[in-house]
């Protein structure tokens, strides 16, 4: 065992006469081996720190997929906007019935109203029968559907 250190030492000291002046990094530590040892009084220590490799990952990746996601939405919206606009009111004519999702003013609105939500209309009996369901007097449903 005596040995390894002594073998460990002598490559120390090779390692600190290296007469190359270029630093080298070592896990993210800058050592500079071409700096002659100096007689100065001078404390110098060297800061260990955690790495923020994995912050920096996802703060990138936090960046991509938010600017992924809201970069369309912005675009629809800016376009809708802008060029759509908001519904203009006028009156009906008699012989119309306005589907649900006419009712709404906005775009944006009327397309979820159209294809998200459902219809309030066919909605109102089942939310009439979901009582009488729930104690088991209801039993056939299929006209409220």
């Amino acid at each position: 065992m005596v040995s390894w250190s002594a073998l460990g030492r002598t490559f120390g000291i090779t390692l600190l006469k290296n007469n190359s002046k270029s630093p080298f990094l070592v896990q993210n530590v800058k050592f500079n081996v071409g700096q002659n040892l100096k007689g100065d009084h001078e404390h110098r220590t060297m800061a260990m720190q955690p790495s923020r490799w994995q912050w920096h990952k996802f703060k990138d990746m936090f960046h991509y997929y938010f600017m992924i996601g809201i970069i369309p939405v912005a675009g629809i919206i800016f376009y809708t906007n802008v060029f759509i606009g908001p519904a203009q009111l006028t009156p009906i004519p008699d012989d119309y019935t306005p589907k649900h999702w006419e009712y709404h003013r906005h775009p944006i609105t009327r397309f979820i109203a159209r294809y998200i939500h459902n219809n309030p209309q066919q909605l109102s009996p089942l939310l009439w029968a979901l009582p009488q369901v729930k104690t088991g007097s209801l039993v056939f449903l299929s006209h409220l559907i």
